[in-house]
């Protein structure tokens, strides 16, 4: 019994290894896509949107041509930060659990609809 407690011991901890794997692909991911479309903000739509007139580009035309970007940017600022928050880089092998992975389904399933933004992005 207590080489198959050890076997069944050494399994939750590799699950849990894996899991901690995804959590931080995932955050190392939300990261950089969130600090992209910031920076197409930065450096496009809000030069364009400024310029616009001078460029003989209306306001239409701008919002056409980046649909609601401006709004999946700062959903995707908020939906980084709260993963931070709530599953924190630290991760302690041997504690026995591994809350975090928990947290991150949860905050998924809080903007399931809002995600929903992409079928007209992607349109």
């Amino acid at each position: 019994t207590t080489r198959v407690r050890s076997e069944s011991e050494e399994k939750r901890k590799k699950e849990r290894l894996k899991r901690k794997q995804i959590k931080d692909e995932l955050l190392s991911t939300e990261k950089s896509y969130s600090e992209a479309l910031q920076m197409v903000v930065r450096e496009f739509i809000t030069p364009l949107q400024k310029g616009a007139d001078r460029l003989d580009v209306t306001a239409h035309q701008v919002r056409l041509m980046f649909s609601n970007l401006e709004l999946l940017t700062e959903f995707h600022k908020t939906l980084f930060r709260e993963f931070t928050v709530a599953a924190p880089l630290t991760f302690e092998p041997n504690s026995g659990h591994d809350p975090d992975t928990k947290y991150i389904g949860a905050i998924l399933s809080k903007y399931a609809d809002f995600l929903k933004m992409y079928g007209q992005y992607l349109n």
